[in-house]
């Protein structure tokens, strides 16, 4: 920990990079020495409880969507109607995963769960679209080249399809 002898004197934020470059600390113990070694521990404790405040308020309304999305959805029984029991519960599973990993993941869902995709690019496009489905995980099929049997996969520029 830098100390300077002289408390008068502000430790800069200029000295702790310069000695970060040879010891490699990490950032946080360097900006937790500035704001003790400048007098400042007030006014940092005031910093982490805005940040600390705003994460928990951000992850309120993210989880309160997941809930509400979850809450929502209901279309296994129409599911499982159209791509029969074993294929249609394995559906309603990768749906769910969506919505959850959608919510709280900044990760494309495919990246997480590649398996996943593969089975949407067998599966999905062997089937009419429910009448009753997600929406958004219809949308994120398409984005993704995955088609139900009865959907046209040319786009217009207008967002229309060609039928």
């Amino acid at each position: 920990m830098l100390m300077n002898k002289d408390w008068t004197q502000k430790i800069t934020l200029q000295e702790l990079v310069n000695r970060q470059k040879l010891t490699g600390e990490s950032d946080s113990s360097l900006i937790a020495e500035w704001f003790s070694g400048n007098n400042m521990a007030i006014e940092g404790i005031d910093i982490v409880s805005k940040i600390s405040k705003n994460k928990i308020e951000n992850d309120e309304q993210m989880y309160g969507n997941l809930v509400g999305d979850l809450s929502m959805y209901g279309v296994t029984e129409n599911i499982i109607k159209d791509f029969g029991i074993k294929d249609g519960v394995y559906l309603d599973h990768i749906i769910r995963n969506y919505i959850i990993y959608n919510r709280i993941s900044d990760k494309d869902f495919a990246e997480l769960y590649p398996h996943f995709i593969d089975w949407l690019k067998v599966h999905i496009p062997t089937k009419n679209e429910p009448k009753i489905f997600w929406q958004p995980f219809a949308k994120y099929l398409k984005e993704k080249g995955i088609y139900f049997k009865d959907q046209n996969k040319e786009e217009n520029k207008d967002g229309t399809h060609n039928d």
